[in-house]
């Protein structure tokens, strides 16, 4: 009698019965002629052993077959032979749905990286994905060792059987209503040679109306595109590399269109600026159509060279009246009003470190401080923090023990709290 077994079926035992409760005892299963069987067969039973399996062995929900040894046996030379991806049919990324989880795709890896939690020492939350055309896929830390190894950024993958569902998460790279879940019974096979119909790199440019509306709104990342006029002074951090060398506009044509994907909007003095996240990258001169719409309105500027910017540094005040200067009391900070006319002000404040948050790690030493008046929080930074410590950042990176996490105060950091 033939039965019609779909991508979705499962076994007939139940959760509880007595044929459950046999498959739960059993040690091997062995399966004969499995290559005259098709594979939602094999699926189905996968399904099912995960599910009667998963309250005795909480683990078993991840692991094939529920952790049961099966051996299959069979003449493969009874079977034709597979041809990987001929005749194959994918569904467009655009027409997919939360209807099933039984998608056969085609997609190539535009962007890749590790979404971590950075108040807790990195820790991996995700590894994240940008599909063409522009879909968000995310693979949970449980199964990020086993997929990772799977893929690499621009090819062409076949993936089928994952979880479509709905995006109502904040911090989204991509413009897209729906993003991807992998599963257990996901699978992943590379697709080789060049199909050009599948483009290269995909991004959702802001124009600047866009980019002022997003101010303190992480509901979306932006992606921006624009000329390259000036760059600040880069340190490279405790072999944190930077994505721009210093001297990186030596290595391209001029002028440099650079396009920086997945920031937040803040603005600092009256002025938007961006802010990277772990999904940013950076791109320079990209061979694509929305670089080259941006060189065609440039061909009647005069294009000068990339400018070097000087951090500007407030007046030198001797040390022996620096402690006294403009002082005020933590409750006096807390009023005063800030004036865009003046760009800086030097305030000095007399007060005790009651401890150090390491929220957003330890290059910019974030103090919880109090007086007799009040209690605040200071950031100190660059050559401040310098004369605090008594040390560079980058001299403190060197010293520290390579397995020193960002969320753990160096020694020399901790020894300023009661001070």
């Amino acid at each position: 009698m033939s039965i019609n077994v779909t991508d979705s079926s499962t076994c007939g035992f139940k959760q509880g019965s007595q044929l459950a409760k046999l498959m739960a005892r059993m040690d091997l299963i062995i399966w004969d002629e499995a290559p005259m069987t098709h594979r939602n067969c094999f699926e189905a039973v996968d399904r099912s052993l995960r599910d009667i399996l998963r309250f005795s062995d909480p683990q078993s929900g991840e692991k094939p077959f529920g952790g049961k040894t099966i051996i299959l046996g069979g003449d493969f030379q009874q079977i034709l032979p597979v041809q990987n991806h001929i005749n194959m049919t994918y569904t467009p990324l655009n027409q997919i749905s939360t209807e099933k989880d039984s998608w056969n795709v085609k997609v190539r890896i535009i962007r890749m990286w590790d979404a971590v939690n950075v108040a807790n020492g990195n820790e991996l939350i995700n590894l994240d994905m940008i599909m063409g055309t522009l879909l968000h896929a995310c693979i949970r830390k449980n199964f990020a060792q086993r997929f990772r190894p799977l893929f690499n950024e621009g090819c062409i993958y076949a993936v089928k059987n994952f979880i479509v569902e709905e995006y109502r998460a904040k911090y989204r790279p991509v413009h897209n209503h729906v993003k991807l879940l992998f599963m257990s019974t996901t699978s992943v096979s590379k697709i080789h040679g060049v199909d050009h119909s599948i483009p290269q790199h995909g991004f959702k440019l802001a124009d600047y109306e866009t980019i002022t509306s997003r101010y303190n709104d992480v509901t979306y990342l932006t992606d921006v595109i624009g000329r390259l006029e000036s760059i600040g002074v880069i340190e490279e951090i405790n072999s944190k590399a930077l994505q721009i060398d210093e001297d990186f506009y030596n290595n391209y044509t001029r002028p440099f269109i650079v396009i920086v994907t997945s920031t937040t909007v803040k603005t600092f003095r009256d002025e938007y600026n961006l802010s990277s996240t772990s999904a940013t990258r950076v791109y320079i001169n990209l061979k694509i159509p929305e670089v080259s719409r941006v060189l065609d309105k440039l061909n009647n500027v005069t294009i000068t060279e990339v400018k070097e910017l000087k951090k500007e540094r407030p007046p030198i005040i001797p040390d022996k009246e620096l402690a006294l200067h403009n002082r005020k009391t933590i409750a006096e900070i807390k009023q005063m009003d800030w004036k865009p006319e003046i760009k800086e002000v030097l305030i000095t404040c007399l007060c005790n470190v009651n401890r150090i948050d390491t929220k957003f790690g330890w290059y910019k030493i974030q103090i919880e401080v109090f007086d007799t008046t009040d209690s605040t929080t200071f950031i100190v930074f660059d050559k401040e923090a310098e004369q605090l410590i008594g040390k560079t950042a980058k001299e403190l990176a060197n010293m520290q023990d390579e397995d020193l996490k960002d969320n753990m105060l160096p020694r020399e950091i901790e020894t300023i709290v009661s001070k």
